[in-house]
């Protein structure tokens, strides 16, 4: 069985906190919509990749109808326009690879964290 490994994100005091993280190492945000079936594919595929990692990255879910402040302030922040689900890889404040739709999965988002490892 796989457990919930993302922290849902509420309010932007909670994104603010979330986007502090990522200065000492990088951080995963899901955007991820309850009535989207791509999305619920994706979260599952998402849950099962980090179960698997030894040393698992902090992940973050915005459920982008219930938190629709903090879903826009991510667009806005970042300029780059919200789709679900989405998937953005954050270091030092700053997106360094995002995903949507069929590119949110396990494989790309490891593909994504090691480039940053070796950059």
């Amino acid at each position: 069985m796989v457990t919930e490994p993302f922290l849902t994100l509420t309010d932007l005091t909670a994104l603010e906190a979330a986007l502090d993280q990522s200065h000492g190492q990088p951080i995963l945000i899901f955007k991820h919509s309850a009535t989207c079936g791509i999305s619920a594919q994706a979260h599952h595929e998402l849950a099962q990749w980090h179960s698997r990692q030894g040393q698992p990255i902090q992940a973050f879910l915005i459920h982008v109808r219930r938190h629709r402040e903090v879903s826009d302030a991510v667009a806005d922040r970042f300029r780059i326009r919200h789709e679900s689900p989405q998937v953005l890889l954050v270091e030092g404040g700053a997106v360094q690879w995002h995903g949507s739709h069929w590119h949110v999965n396990g494989r790309e988002v490891q593909q994504a964290l090691d480039s940053l490892a070796t950059a």
